[in-house]
């Protein structure tokens, strides 16, 4: 394997992509961001099982291995930055001027402004639950791609999306 320029500065990965992404927090300092969420931002494929060993350290290794090269980069250049992003946590107000939605505490979601196409095309999750109802929504839009927005419209909390997300059962598509 391919040895890994560590930062000496780099004592957990959660809190060193905490402070490389900038991303501030309304109380001040910087967010921290779950491993496939950083993941995500940096451009980086999820794939495989979350939560396993050999994902879990492969999204490990690919972090900081694209942290290290954009080090030295201002904010506005690395590959985690997204203006619309950070211009919202500086004013969480979306834009009919209400902070959040009821399914993440108030925060606005990272998933805002996304969009999302559905790649499983049977739904994993248990019939006549909120998750299964939310997942037969996402397989009847128009080309199985949807916003973060038309998903919250439609009544599904984001905690749905993040959960099929983490699986590999919808993938972010680019901006």
């Amino acid at each position: 394997m391919p040895e890994i320029p560590i930062s000496p500065a780099w004592g957990c990965l959660k809190e060193a992509y905490a402070q490389f992404a900038e991303f501030p927090k309304q109380r001040g300092g910087f967010r921290e961001f779950e491993l496939s969420e950083a993941a995500r931002q940096m451009g980086i494929e999820v794939g495989g099982q979350l939560h396993t060993a050999k994902t879990d350290a492969r999204l490990a290794c690919e972090l900081m291995r694209k942290m290290a090269e954009e080090e030295d980069l201002p904010l506005e250049q690395r590959s985690c930055y997204d203006e619309q992003r950070y211009s919202e946590a500086k004013d969480p107000t979306d834009k009919t001027g209400q902070v959040g939605d009821s399914t993440n505490s108030g925060k606005r979601s990272s998933l805002a402004g996304r969009r999302f196409e559905v790649v499983n095309l049977e739904n994993p999750r248990r019939k006549d639950t909120h998750g299964w109802r939310a997942y037969e929504w996402a397989l009847s839009q128009p080309n199985r791609i949807f916003t973060g927005e038309d998903f919250r419209a439609a009544g599904h909390g984001f905690n749905h999306l993040h959960w099929d997300l983490d699986r590999g059962n919808y993938k972010m598509l680019p901006d």
